[in-house]
């Protein structure tokens, strides 16, 4: 059986009905395949996943049961597997926002979802600069949202 590759797209969240959980709705692909809307009301309970093909509903919810990477299979490993996705989303929307106004790098001690703020603008023309000043610069996250040559 081959693995499932799960993208979320038109991720919409709601800052102000968010309580104890995130907020949200957006549309879950499966295989490059709109598979189903998803909807967080917020107030921590389980994430509505409605599908718009009861086959491919059967199909994920099966093959995630023989998921021996994850502790959790069918719906529950569905679910936790929407709740990574959305949290990586949300993260690279807030990174993508700082980026608008501030330069965003990585340094090589830096964990996944650590950053370190300049506040500057990003100018690809102060790459060297960066680079001479923080020598264990990793990434320049502005860069992954650059749009041509002079776009950043």
């Amino acid at each position: 059986m081959s693995e499932l590759n799960f993208e979320i797209k038109a991720l919409k969240i709601s800052k102000a009905l968010s309580e104890e959980t995130l907020a949200y709705t957006a549309t879950l692909y499966v295989n490059g395949q709109r598979a189903a809307r998803l909807v967080s009301r917020g107030h921590g309970g389980p994430v509505e996943i409605n599908f718009i093909d009861r086959n491919l509903e059967t199909f994920v919810i099966e093959s995630l049961k023989g998921d021996s990477v994850s502790t959790f299979s069918g719906y529950a490993g569905l679910e936790h597997k929407v709740d990574d996705l959305v949290n990586e989303a949300s993260e690279e929307q807030q990174v993508k926002r700082w980026c608008k106004t501030r330069t965003i790098i990585k340094l090589n001690g830096h964990s996944e979802h650590e950053f370190l703020a300049i506040n500057r603008k990003y100018d690809p023309s102060h790459r060297g600069m960066i680079e001479r000043e923080y020598l264990e610069l990793k990434e320049i996250v502005n860069e992954r949202f650059c749009k041509g040559a002079t776009g950043c």
